[in-house]
């Protein structure tokens, strides 16, 4: 009989039951890269900002619901017509100052073992809405706020407000550095300004809300108060998708940084910077 090597043709062997080691290596490796792109898209996603703006703008209108019982407060017991005294202007900055707290010590508070600077006034901002009562008005159910909106980042058993990249927000009280960077009587930086607060004319920032005629402020200290004769407002601020700030963090223990009145890192091209891509609670975006 003939013999044949058809049978050992590799046309007809039969086929591998699985793949190589180094074929799956490969496969995993093409996969995590896939995954990292997938990452970095969301992180810049419009959904991630508009989620955190929608954080910001529920936290702005607790804000805004204790700041009207502050105001009623205000005109019923230091009295509307006294209000351009310049003792009077001053206990009102005082009792603001404790109404709307953005440090543990301003609020009576101590940070557990492994609190961190950066998520402090995140946790006081919570707290103050949450915990703490002013002039009639009661501390928030907590149940207002969803998982993705609270969380504790450092573990020190306080809770604090976060974007929807995980990070604490950050608070500001009086931000009038982010208005002028140099301090008393520099000029005004509306550039900067608006990257984080919308619609402010710029004859509004040269002067004090409280105080439009600077009775009171030709005394004031930044050091007890804010910058003088200069706008603010309450400001809720998110880092943004690249995660830096831009301004110093009220908590910064360098008093030179005048990080409690929201001063900016850096003053050169800051729509090019870290601040550009910023989110707040007074921004029309």
């Amino acid at each position: 009989m003939k013999t044949t090597l058809q049978n050992r043709t590799p046309q007809n062997r039969s086929l591998r039951g699985g793949f190589t080691l180094i074929e799956l290596l490969v496969v995993m490796a093409i996969i995590l890269v896939l995954a990292g792109m997938a990452l970095r898209f969301a992180d810049t996603s419009p959904a991630r900002e508009a989620a955190t703006q929608a954080t910001l703008m529920k936290v702005s209108a607790l804000l805004q619901e204790r700041r009207t019982a502050f105001d009623r407060y205000v005109q019923k017991a230091l009295k509307a017509a006294d209000m351009k005294n310049s003792t009077t202007l001053g206990a009102r900055k005082d009792a603001f100052k404790k109404a709307f707290p953005q440090t543990f010590s301003e609020a009576g508070l101590t940070g557990g073992g492994s609190h961190t600077a950066d998520t402090e006034s995140a946790e006081v901002l919570y707290w103050m809405l949450t915990e703490s009562n002013v002039f009639g008005l009661p501390p928030v159910n907590t149940d207002q706020f969803i998982a993705s909106e609270v969380d504790d980042t450092d573990k020190d058993g306080k809770p604090e407000f976060i974007d929807s990249w995980g990070r604490p927000l950050t608070f500001y009280r009086w931000p009038t550095r982010l208005i002028r960077p140099g301090g008393n009587g520099t000029a005004v930086r509306k550039d900067i300004v608006e990257l984080l607060i919308s619609g402010l004319r710029s004859d509004m920032l040269g002067q004090d809300p409280d105080d439009p005629l600077g009775r009171f402020s030709a005394t004031m200290s930044e050091t007890a108060y804010h910058t003088k004769n200069t706008y603010h407002t309450l400001l809720v601020v998110s880092a943004g998708a690249d995660g830096e700030l831009g301004l110093y963090e009220p908590r910064d223990p360098d008093p030179t940084h005048f990080g409690w009145l929201a001063k900016p890192i850096s003053t050169t091209n800051p729509g090019d910077g870290p601040l550009n891509d910023n989110l707040t609670n007074r921004q029309a975006r």
